[in-house]
């Protein structure tokens, strides 16, 4: 009688499901996760979303591109400010169904599905790891500088400085499409980890080679919105 062998294709610690979608990520579940983005991000705007019936991933993605690009142009108004609002509630509560998904418990394991995430959608999330002499926690806090350790620890926080090199969505974004997205950033993360908020440095829309972030949370997430990161969830 032969015995079968167990072979094991986990890439990393964590989740089975999540070590094989980081080796291999079928094109219909890229397609289902802009789906969704786009019926969130319709009904936080109060638009039609576009039908993607038929298309590719690829495909799918350049029509969510062209569509948030379309209806968030124009000045800083009270109707994108609101969009804008109600996308971060929508995303946060998308992260928490994510964060019920089995083998997330730990930290590392959240950022690397948020990482997962981001780059079907052509966007590359690092760690910031390289440091520079004289920028002290609050700063990063703060937003102003970020480097150090990509996870830092506060006495009663955690901060996650994220860099991005490239990103698919700045071709056809301004500055303040960009901005105004980025409330869906906030809320998707916060909501897989259960509060605290996501700041950015600089953005690749306003001139710069990269994007660079700072998520800072508490060390025993809520599951409320915290009603200061609806209201300005970035700096």
């Amino acid at each position: 009688m032969t015995m079968k062998k167990n072979i094991s294709i986990q890439t990393g610690k964590g989740p089975f499901w999540l070590n094989r979608l980081e080796q291999r990520m079928p094109d219909a579940i890229r397609k289902l996760e802009i789906y969704i983005l786009l019926r969130l991000t319709a009904k936080a705007c109060r638009q039609k979303a576009p039908s993607i019936r038929g298309m590719t991933g690829r495909e799918s993605l350049a029509i969510y591109q062209t569509f948030t690009a379309e209806i968030l142009a124009g000045p800083d108004t009270a109707e994108l400010r609101a969009c804008r609002r109600a996308m971060y509630q929508k995303a946060w509560r998308t992260g928490r169904m994510l964060a019920l998904l089995p083998g997330l418990r730990q930290d590392a394991a959240k950022k690397r599905l948020i990482r997962l995430l981001y780059r079907n959608i052509g966007i590359i999330l690092e760690d910031q790891s390289l440091s520079s002499p004289g920028t002290n926690s609050r700063s990063r806090l703060r937003g102003v500088k970020l480097s150090g350790p990509d996870y830092e620890k506060q006495a009663d926080q955690e901060v996650w400085n994220i860099h991005i090199p490239r990103c698919s969505f700045s071709r056809c974004y301004t500055p303040r499409t960009c901005y105004v997205m980025s409330g869906f950033d906030a809320g998707i993360i916060c909501g897989i980890f259960g509060g605290g908020s996501l700041r950015f440095s600089r953005r690749i829309t306003e001139g710069h080679p990269s994007c660079k972030a700072a998520y800072t949370y508490p060390r025993q997430p809520g599951l409320k919105i915290p009603e200061s990161d609806m209201q300005e969830v970035m700096k």
